[in-house]
């Protein structure tokens, strides 16, 4: 008898195994239909609207698990009902499964078609952004921050921009900036954003304006604990073409 029940208590936990299985296989199968993806786009879309309490639309959202993902016509507004991001197409190739052991390895990065608008006024320090911080930050109590030694594990290999357009103004800090790129397109061998070391393969633009006007003297002086990594951009093979520049000092 105690055999008999050993065998019904196995084979009902083996239903139970085969189940689970079964269903996240349909799961899995199910958010690879064009009903599944639309699915996603809207609940990320509620969530991510409800979290930033502000317009938050996502035209479309679609994916090759786990290494590709594509956002289509995205649109995000501030909570003052101004226009901060378009994105007609933002496409990432990236290794997931290197996120478990903590590196984020990003193969190509593709925006096309996007408008930023980046400010901040005459009386607020924070940019027209620092909501989605706060979003995100959380009710955390301020610790103390140690210096961290390790390097970012974080590479991207390719960037390409096609028709990017960005509007800084920033009123609080006396600097205005506009630049647009029709195209830009880097293949990078070296990516650490936390030692501001860059080293790009190739290089190739073409159809860049940018402009930048400084209306007034910074008022705050520079935090010298913090200038101890200083740019260092290396590029191998650089063409460029259609190329403005200007600089402008009104102070």
């Amino acid at each position: 008898k105690l055999i008999q029940i050993f065998k019904k208590i196995s084979l009902i936990l083996m239903y139970v195994v085969f189940g689970i299985l079964i269903l996240f296989a349909a799961i899995y199968i199910y958010i690879q239909t064009p009903s599944g993806k639309h699915f996603v786009t809207k609940k990320v879309e509620t969530y991510l609207s409800k979290k930033l309490k502000t317009k938050f639309i996502v035209g479309s959202i679609n994916y090759k698990l786990p290494n590709y993902f594509e956002l289509n016509n995205l649109y995000v507004e501030t909570p003052q009902e101004d226009s901060l991001l378009y994105a007609g197409q933002l496409n990432v190739s990236i290794a997931l499964l290197k996120l478990i052991q903590g590196e984020t390895d990003i193969k190509n990065v593709e925006l096309k078609n996007t408008i930023a608008h980046i400010s901040r006024t005459q009386k607020d320090s924070n940019f027209n952004f620092q909501f989605i911080l706060d979003a995100f930050a959380g009710n955390k109590k301020p610790t103390k921050v140690q210096k961290d030694t390790a390097d970012l594990k974080l590479n991207l290999r390719k960037l390409s921009l096609n028709k990017v357009k960005l509007y800084f103004d920033d009123k609080y800090g006396g600097n205005t900036m506009y630049a647009n790129v029709d195209t830009l397109q880097l293949t990078i061998n070296t990516f650490k954003p936390d030692k501001l070391n860059f080293e790009v393969n190739n290089m190739y633009a073409n159809g860049v304006k940018f402009t930048s006007i400084v209306s007034k003297h910074a008022e705050k002086k520079i935090d010298t604990s913090m200038s101890e990594n200083f740019l260092a951009f290396k590029a191998k093979d650089i063409e460029l073409k259609n190329i403005y520049v200007d600089f402008k000092y009104t102070v």
